[in-house]
């Protein structure tokens, strides 16, 4: 059966009424018709069997006849992302949306530039989540945190997660560690700024006993490496 996200605000009761853009998806690329049914999820981990009652220019009215709670898989993968450039932490917030990364918390660490995350810019970076997770019909939105300083995000995930830190000083490779984490249900990633962590920092992680892991010869960028690693601490915690 098909997955459509649908916005909490669209589901009155025991109707749905989707707005243009699912309008279009379904009657467009799915070819549904009435009578058709499909799964609707909103991002709060509920989903929605239901089934089509009609069609508008606009939108789809569709009848609620089952309500479930999706069971979390228990992968519960969180990332501390440093502060690069806007347009590319943008990407990084697309990409951990679509992934399933249950949480993201920007971090200032020595080499970011210093940077606080208005409003105004919550909002929007939100709003990315938001349609990412749209577009992936994912059960849950990613929780966008403020802004900490690095060695408060160390003792904070060192509290109830395994942390993964990768840099280019790392000993460690995916093959060592895999067998260390397949079993955690918790995992927090650390990503490095364009300038890379400092010893200090690496240290200061090596003390939270923390992986710190090497990723190759090559040089990743910021938001290539949270994609990467997030992807495949995913699939070592299947």
């Amino acid at each position: 059966m098909r997955r459509i996200f649908i916005p909490h605000e669209n589901i009155n009761g025991d109707i749905i009424e989707t707005d243009q853009e699912a309008q279009k998806h379904i009657v467009k690329v799915l070819r549904m018709k009435e009578k058709d049914k499909f799964i609707a999820e909103d991002g709060s981990g509920i989903e929605y069997v239901a089934e089509i009652i009609s069609f508008d220019k606009k939108s789809v009215r569709a009848k609620i006849v089952e309500r479930k709670e999706k069971i979390d898989n228990g992968i519960n993968i969180n990332l501390y992302m440093s502060m690069i450039k806007p347009t590319k932490f943008e990407i990084v917030l697309e990409k951990m949306a679509e992934i399933g990364v249950k949480k993201i918390v920007p971090i200032i660490s020595k080499n970011c530039g210093e940077f606080q995350l208005n409003e105004n810019k919550k909002a929007r970076w939100n709003s990315i989540l938001n349609q990412a997770t749209r577009q992936c019909a994912g059960s849950f939105i990613p929780l966008l945190e403020d802004t900490i300083k690095f060695q408060e995000a160390i003792k904070q995930a060192e509290l109830d997660s395994t942390i993964i830190f990768p840099d280019p000083s790392g000993k460690m490779s995916w093959l060592q560690i895999k067998d260390s984490i397949n079993t955690k249900d918790k995992i927090s990633i650390f990503i490095g700024p364009e300038g890379g962590f400092t010893k200090e920092e690496v240290e200061f992680a090596k003390n939270a006993n923390a992986f710190i892991l090497n990723l190759g010869e090559r040089i990743l960028r910021a938001e290539t490496a949270a994609i990467s690693v997030a992807s495949i601490v995913q699939f070592c915690l299947k």
